[in-house]
């Protein structure tokens, strides 16, 4: 219950934070851009929700667990009351989150993207990820589907929100929920900070060879260029925003790769079966964004920081009891817990027929020792009659002649 209630304390002091900011600024949202936001979350949330519930219902057939008992245990008052904090608390922060994102270049007009490509230079001993990108994958089939696996990045991001909020364990749900709201907020605050655009806008010229073959990722920066620009000449004016805040710009950090890190890290931990999914989503997504010209690498290796920090610091502020955490998920688990158990008995087993074995072998050796003791005890009785019987014979012989001499003088007499 109190990590509930420190996600939520996050939530909305930051939230509070944020809409002081803005007003110290003279941004205001108007009430098109809140619509937008509201009525866009609201839409999607029943398909969400039922896209995460087919993957739990999925994760507990594959793990051969009840899935009646994971409705029961869902379907309670407290539950539910949980589980609707934990969504709103996603709601608020995603309204400051693009709040923010989209004021950024109305509180802070500075743009670092010079530093940035110079720095993605310096780290990588003079060559630019972008360009090796770019050369690496221009001309082949990957550039297209890495377009593709980009645009879908959102719906893995709000399905597997979605999965993981249904979960019957209430502590990872608000793990998750804290984890998530540390690294949203977290980047929309360096947004502010260290505003940049990107590469593709920077130096558009490098990605001309492949941006032909991503339509989705040319189609989108145009429309986000549009709105950067419908921002700047709104600055000065003191008119509430009304405009699309979904279709901000922002580069450091990439939450794109840094949220697919994040759920790799958790899952690690609490759902060994999916982190090698997520794993492999991160890699996927930091080369579309270095492909795409949407971020530096710079911006990755800060968005997985980012989120590396937010789950340790979920860790500590809500914290999943180790009873609340699976070894390894499903039967597999089960299987090798009771295989662990199994051997541990073998090893008893064998450890009691060891001492059993030991304690025979010493009980013969001392019957052993008694018997050879007795043998020896028997051959000195043995010795002992024969040095009588030899002594005896050495009497008898000398009495021998003494007799004879007697009968000799009484012949001669």
């Amino acid at each position: 219950m109190f990590a509930t209630v420190r996600l939520e304390v996050v939530v909305l002091a930051t939230a509070a934070v944020a809409i002081v900011f803005l007003r110290w600024h003279g941004v205001r949202l108007g009430r098109g851009t809140v619509e937008i936001l509201v009525g866009t979350m609201l839409a999607r949330w029943p398909g969400v929700l039922l896209a995460g519930a087919v993957l739990q219902a999925a994760a507990h057939l594959l793990g051969r667990r009840s899935l009646v008992g994971w409705v029961r245990g869902f379907v309670t008052g407290r539950s539910l009351v949980a589980f609707g904090r934990a969504w709103l608390a996603l709601a608020v922060m995603s309204c400051v989150y693009f709040g923010l994102k989209i004021a950024v270049p109305l509180t802070n007009p500075a743009l670092w993207d010079g530093e940035l490509w110079a720095l993605d230079r310096f780290l990588h001993f003079g060559v630019s990820p972008s360009i090796f990108a770019v050369e690496l994958f221009a001309g082949t089939p990957l550039v297209a589907w890495i377009d593709y696996w980009y645009l879908l990045w959102l719906t893995t991001i709000v399905v597997t929100q979605a999965y993981v909020l249904l979960d019957p364990v209430r502590e990872r749900r608000v793990h998750f929920a804290l984890a998530c709201v540390l690294l949203w907020l977290g980047a929309a605050w360096v947004y502010v900070a260290l505003p940049a655009l990107g590469p593709c806008y920077f130096v558009p010229e490098v990605f001309d060879a492949v941006r032909e073959s991503m339509p989705g990722a040319r189609l989108i920066q145009q429309s986000l260029w549009t709105t950067y620009a419908q921002v700047l000449a709104a600055r000065g004016s003191g008119a509430a925003l009304e405009i699309n805040p979904f279709l901000a710009v922002a580069a450091l950090p990439s939450v794109h790769v840094g949220a697919h890190f994040m759920f790799t890290l958790w899952a690690r931990r609490h759902a060994p079966r999916l982190w090698p999914v997520f794993a492999v989503a991160t890699a996927l997504t930091f080369v579309g964004s270095l492909l795409t010209g949407w971020h530096y690498a710079v911006d990755a290796y800060l968005g997985m920081l980012l989120a590396w920090g937010a789950v340790r610091l979920a860790d500590r502020w809500a914290p999943v009891p180790v009873s609340a955490a699976p070894p390894l998920g499903g039967q597999r688990a089960r299987q090798q817990q009771a295989g662990d158990q199994g051997d541990g008995d073998e090893q008893h087993a064998e450890g009691g027929l060891d001492a059993e074995h030991d304690v025979a072998l010493e009980q013969r050796g001392e019957a052993a020792i008694t018997d050879r003791a007795g043998d020896e005890e028997q051959d000195r009785g043995h010795q002992r009659q024969r040095r009588g019987a030899a002594g005896a014979a050495l009497v008898e012989a000398a009495r021998e002649p003494d007799g004879e001499s007697a009968e000799e003088g009484a012949e001669l007499g």
